[in-house]
């Protein structure tokens, strides 16, 4: 059906800053994405993140991000970096976040009626 009327069903990880209170809004729900959109043509092992920004307009990165080579070097990757910082008594930092408040979403979205 989807199909029909133009669109493709993507699993959607989103999360967004609301410019009115600086809350951070989270959510994961099956979304029906226009098949002109970049998003629609993200298939198989292959994952992307879609960026929105006021500076930088849209951009998408996109890769393999499952499957057994991708994740078994990654995982691999993960383990050497964490031997690493355990042989010199340090911890990975990827810099320096301020606190970020979470919103607590009071939807129902994605919930299947009982």
């Amino acid at each position: 059906m989807a199909k029909r009327l133009g669109y493709v069903v993507k699993l959607l990880g989103i999360a967004e800053i609301d410019a009115a209170d600086g809350d951070i809004a989270v959510r994961v729900h099956p979304a029906m994405v226009p098949i002109a959109h970049p998003l629609a043509s993200v298939n198989g092992s292959f994952n992307a993140v879609f960026v929105e920004g006021a500076a930088v307009g849209s951009l998408m990165f996109y890769g393999r991000g499952a499957g057994g080579s991708p994740t078994a070097s990654a995982v691999l990757g993960d383990v050497i970096d964490a031997a690493v910082n355990l042989s010199k008594g340090t911890h990975g930092s990827i810099g320096s976040f301020g606190r970020a408040h979470i919103r607590a979403d009071r939807r129902d979205v994605g919930r299947v009626p009982a």
